[in-house]
């Protein structure tokens, strides 16, 4: 296992970044964010946390909300709070990206769908994916955003798919 020695780089990359980049340039969220992805492949949500949400500032401030990097924090976000079992904070997260990506990007947007499906599958809310599993096969993807309100209907055939192989 060389996650120790990973986790050291990662730790020394910050302390470099940290100190030589402005606090806005987003290359210094970079090691805080493979860190959190170490943490939590390591079982060590709690401190994954940390990290992330320090990625997330960075990118928020030197990105913004809804850039494809700050947003791909985010969705780490809901896998580490997922992990801690704070389902209510996860399905939060998870709905605020979806909103603040609005489709633009397929792939980033089907990504966070399962990140929410992940959480509503936890959570033993099977029953919304059936639901939504007809409505969002008939929904254009541009009108996706405009129906947040109703953030179930955002999970997608991936995602219920993914849920029966966990089942």
């Amino acid at each position: 296992e060389r996650a120790p020695e990973a986790e050291s780089a990662y730790r020394q990359s910050m302390a470099v970044l940290d100190t030589a980049l402005p606090g806005d340039d987003p290359r210094a969220a970079y090691p805080h964010s493979n860190l959190a992805d170490l943490l939590t492949e390591t079982g060590r949500a709690a401190e994954a946390e940390t990290e992330v949400r320090k990625a997330i500032a960075i990118r928020t401030r030197a990105l913004g909300p809804a850039h494809p990097e700050t947003l791909a924090s985010g969705g780490l976000l809901t896998q580490v709070l997922l992990q801690l079992d704070r389902l209510d904070e996860a399905e939060a997260n998870a709905r605020t990206l979806l909103v603040r990506d609005q489709g633009r990007d397929r792939f980033a947007t089907t990504q966070l769908r399962a990140g929410l499906g992940q959480v509503l599958l936890r959570a033993g809310r099977f029953a919304e994916h059936q639901r939504a599993r007809g409505t969002v096969d008939h929904l254009p993807e541009a009108s996706l955003a405009a129906h947040t309100e109703h953030a179930d209907e955002l999970i997608d055939n991936i995602a219920l798919d993914a849920s029966h192989v966990e089942h």
